[in-house]
């Protein structure tokens, strides 16, 4: 049995939130941790429509095809990334880039990430301080 606890100040070192948990940079590749659906919008902000939903432990890839930073900010400031989906002919939707919603894949290693994903399909909260799985 192999235990694993994974510490957000040290996996997500390079790409930490700011306190309210908002990310301004990016990944490419992220995991959804919110405990329903999480929307993916044809725009950054609450007022575009719902183009999908992703269910927690899902997997979603940066769309970054175009050019610069793919988080992009609504009115209120807040922060969404685009997402690659596959849906009309692969234009981007948006998500909220938040820790309540999604995290930063890119700082884990194969077995750590499968080890998340695992968590999250069991219903174990990862927006605690900590994380612990176990096999």
């Amino acid at each position: 049995m192999a235990a694993f606890a994974l510490f957000p100040s040290a996996v997500f070192a390079q790409l930490k939130p700011d306190s309210g948990g908002n990310y301004s940079a990016w990944a490419s590749n992220w995991i959804v941790v919110s405990r329903g659906n999480l929307n993916c919008r044809s725009g950054p902000g609450t007022n575009y429509s719902i183009l999908t939903q992703y269910p927690a432990a899902s997997i979603i890839p940066t769309y970054s095809e175009l050019e610069g930073n793919p988080i992009r900010r609504d009115r209120q400031g807040l922060p969404w990334v685009r997402i690659k989906w596959a849906g009309t002919g692969g234009a981007p939707c948006y998500v909220r880039a938040n820790t309540s919603f999604i995290r930063a894949l890119d700082s884990f290693n194969g077995e750590q990430a499968a080890c998340v994903q695992s968590g999250l399909k069991r219903g174990l909260n990862f927006n605690k301080a900590t994380f612990d799985c176990v096999d």
